[in-house]
């Protein structure tokens, strides 16, 4: 909140403070003659390193030109003039640079009122943005040992005390501990440039740690700047320490073997059991086991100081294994030795347990190709990189020739029925009988079965024409397909015309119908349509023309139940009036037995038939009851409503005037009996029915009118109100050399036309400002004056006045003062 500054009690004092509220020297309110007589009072107010300051003029009324406000630059009377204000003052406000920008770190109020004080004062307040303080750059902290479990941090910069806690710390580093608390030491003011961290537990590694944190900084005008920093340090006295994963499991390569060392004074020698591939001192290196081995390392410093890690190297074994296999004779197939374990790279010797059972040349690798004639086994025998051997024997079948049916057999519906044999191994050269044949004849592979009129058993012998080995493939059966037929019919018809038929499946293909009773087509057809009015039963009989074979089916079709719908429209009563009031209702019949018979009811009696039917709202409810006979006499009724509209009557039309003292006036009315009669009360009684009727007024007036529909009569009522009559005189208030403005004048209220006077500095009407004579009324009396800036040396103003004056003789005015400023772009803002 801003603090509250009075020029009276604070008379010759030096503030220091980014934002502030300034009142004159009175006890506030808004009271003629609230400041003091004969004042000459100073403030000054200083804010150092700010970017911007600005005031703000907030009420301003002296006695002009006796009592003004005067702010200087700097800490006393002797500096630049920023702004002189006397008088009466719109709300404005004046910005700077501050001293962050090359402007002003202080300015100076100072006050002067006369001996005769008449005006309540004023009010002012200022506001500053300070430039950001550099943060805390990153620094070193030296001095902390191993197995300290408290560090001291010695800032660069002071930070708040009542900000400094454990969670703004954050440390890192090998095992670094976490922080349990952060003290802030020897506070003064609020502010510290050291801090006692209390870690969770010591520092046991040797290594590089860095520290984080978050702080806030206090700036002169009491604001709070969060910022975050860090800091570094090195621990190199802990004892030395060494470790290795305690196992590793490797199959096929070598592993890589890294110690973790810390503390010592960072000199280490390494010492490996068994050596590893590059050497048994190195720091770290690869391990090759052939088999399984614990590898240890002593870590020695410059200071003699040592410590050993081990680790334990499981290695897999070295295995191969090699798939056994199925040939047809004479086939070759990649057959791959899987090896585990070993180093790389190996060697592979294949051998045949009968070499005259395979045609093939082996070769060093891990794949070969293997074409087998006879049974046999074959051998891989595999030496890895280290002279290790290992083994594998699989063994390599010959398959004897077989043969398998592709489709064949099902149910033939005049459709050929594709079927084929497919032969595996033997010779390859294969030759094939069907019995009994198929369409192509009896000795192709595959072909189609059809021109059946029968059941029929198919067989098919396959034989290896070089061996004479055979397959017979038998009990292949095919029957015929059925006559089947499906009877498709709706299920109910509501006064509509459907889709009937029936679906026929079966061997010829050719069929005759007879339907019972007869389709709208006739009875002799597949499909059709229905439009029964009764439940109906169909029976179809279907014959196959070619077999003779019948099938037939049945179902039945069932009538909508009658039903009737009243269709009433909804309204709303606002938006109907004498000719929309009347409305068409419609009735909807659906289901049995056409024709229909309808009924109206009273008050409808008169209505004939389905409608539309026009029937016009009343003051009452009309009640809608119609009853509908089919052919069958079967009833039924719907009934509904039409609910009156509530009679209802206003004015419609302006009732606020301000220069054009006559408006048209209509009275709206809807609902009731939709039928209206007029009576306007004096002195408009000579008015005659609902308008728009042009009504002229001097002064506030009632208009009132009598509205009868039926049995009810409303009295409506429009209270006609004049506008204040008032003279507003703008333009901007504050200009440089340069600038410029128009001098606008807008009229409200009152009775036109008007007489326009201007005054200017109280020497009548100096710039000749063009008045009543040549400005068009309808453009507000716009006297569309251009004022420009001069170039002054001082502050100097120009005070204008209006007078106005209506055709009723009364005068209204109104004064706006311009101030010109000699320094080009001053920062002045008038609203």
């Amino acid at each position: 909140m801003c603090a509250q500054y009075n020029l009276g009690a604070n008379n010759g004092q030096t503030i220091i403070d980014c934002e502030g509220t300034l009142e004159d020297s009175g006890k506030g309110g808004n009271n003629p003659g609230d400041y003091g007589l004969n004042n000459d009072q100073t403030m000054t107010v200083c804010m150092p390193d700010a970017e911007e300051i600005c005031i703000f003029i907030d009420e301003f009324n002296t006695e002009e030109p006796h009592d003004s406000l005067t702010i200087y630059t700097g800490t006393d009377l002797t500096g630049d003039v920023l702004l002189t204000l006397t008088g009466i003052q719109n709300a404005s406000t004046i910005c700077f640079p501050g001293e962050a920008n090359g402007g002003i770190e202080c300015f100076t109020f100072h006050f002067y009122s006369d001996s005769a004080v008449t005006r309540p004062g004023f009010n002012l307040h200022w506001e500053a943005t300070i430039k950001q303080p550099p943060p805390i750059p990153p620094f070193n902290i030296t001095g902390v040992d191993c197995e300290e479990a408290s560090i001291v941090i010695t800032l660069p910069a002071p930070i708040l005390c009542q900000y400094v806690n454990a969670a703004s710390f954050n440390l890192i580093g090998p095992a670094a501990p976490c922080i349990a608390d952060a003290i802030a030491d020897n506070c003064v003011d609020g502010l510290t440039t050291q801090i006692t961290l209390v870690l969770c537990g010591p520092i046991t590694k040797s290594g590089s740690y860095g520290l984080t944190f978050a702080y806030t900084y206090l700036d002169i005008c009491g604001k709070e700047w969060p910022f975050n920093a860090a800091a570094n340090f090195t621990v190199n006295n802990c004892p030395i320490e060494a470790s290795l994963p305690p196992y590793i499991y490797t199959c096929g390569t070598c592993v890589f073997l890294d110690p973790d060392v810390t503390g010592g004074d960072g000199n280490y020698t390494y010492q490996w059991a068994p050596a590893l591939e590059e050497g048994a001192t190195v720091a770290q290196g690869m391990a090759c086991p052939p088999k399984s081995a614990t590898y240890t390392v002593t870590v020695t410093d410059g200071l003699g100081q040592w410590d050993t890690a081990s680790v334990f190297v499981e290695v897999c074994p070295f295995e191969v294994t090699l798939p056994d296999a199925s040939f047809c004779a004479g086939n070759c197939l990649d057959i791959t030795a899987l090896v585990t374990g070993g180093y790389a790279p190996f060697t592979y010797s294949w051998q045949a347990a009968d070499p005259n059972a395979v045609s093939n040349v082996f070769i060093n690798a891990a794949t070969n190709t293997i074409c087998v004639l006879s049974p046999t086994t074959i051998t891989v025998t595999v030496t890895d990189a280290a002279g290790n051997i290992t083994t594998a024997t699989a063994t390599m079948t010959v398959e004897k020739l077989t043969a398998s049916l592709t489709g064949g057999g099902g149910t033939y519906c005049g459709t050929p029925l594709p079927i084929g044999v497919v032969a595996n191994c033997g010779s390859g050269n294969y030759t094939y009988n069907w019995s009994p044949a198929l369409i192509e004849g009896s000795t192709v592979a595959s072909g189609n079965i059809g021109n059946l009129s029968t059941p029929q058993t198919y067989s098919v012998t396959v034989t290896d024409a070089e061996t004479n080995e055979q397959v017979v493939i038998s009990g292949i059966f095919v029957d015929l397909c059925k006559l089947q037929i499906d009877i498709a019919c709706p299920s109910q018809l509501c006064n509509d015309t459907q889709s009937i038929g029936v679906n026929v499946s079966g061997l010829s293909g050719n069929y005759s119908y007879n339907w019972s009773p007869a389709l709208n087509e006739g009875a002799n057809v597949q499909w059709g349509t229905t439009s029964v009015t009764t439940a109906t039963l169909y029976s179809v009989t279907v014959t196959d023309n070619i077999t003779g074979e019948i099938a037939t089916d049945t179902c039945t079709v069932d009538v909508c139940k009658l039903t009737a719908n009243l269709l009433i429209p909804t309204y709303l009563c606002d938006e109907l009036d004498v000719a929309t009031h009347c409305l068409s209702i419609n009735l909807d019949i659906t289901g049995g037995s056409p024709p229909y018979n309808v009924v109206w009811s009273a008050p409808l009696d008169t209505l004939v038939g389905q409608g539309p039917h026009i029937v016009c709202l009343t003051d009452t409810t009309i009640l809608v009851n119609v009853t509908i006979t089919d052919s069958k006499g079967v009833t039924t009724t719907d009934i509904g409503k039409l609910d009156p509209c509530a009679f209802v009557a206003f004015f419609d039309g302006e009732t606020n005037l301000c220069q054009n003292l006559c408006t048209d006036l209509t009275i709206e009315t809807f609902g009731g009996t939709w039928a209206y009669e007029f009576t306007w009360l004096p002195p408009y009684d000579n008015l005659v029915g609902p308008g728009p009727h042009q009504i002229c007024v001097t002064g506030p007036t009632n208009v009132q009118c009598l509205v009868k529909s039926g049995n009810e009569i409303k009295l409506v009522t429009a209270n006609i109100e004049i506008c204040p009559f008032i003279a507003d005189v703008e333009i901007d208030t504050v200009m440089c050399p340069g600038q410029s403005d128009t001098l606008r004048l807008y009229i409200t209220g009152g009775t036109g036309p008007y007489k326009i006077d201007w005054d200017v500095n109280g020497l009548g009407n100096l710039y000749n400002i063009d008045e009543a004579n040549g400005i068009d009324p309808n453009d507000g009396y716009d006297p569309k004056y251009l004022v420009i800036a001069p170039n002054v040396a001082s502050l100097q103003t120009d005070r204008f006045v209006v007078f106005v004056t209506d055709a009723l003789g009364l005068v209204r005015t109104d004064t706006v003062w311009v101030n010109y400023h000699p320094e080009p772009g001053f920062a002045l803002t008038a609203f």
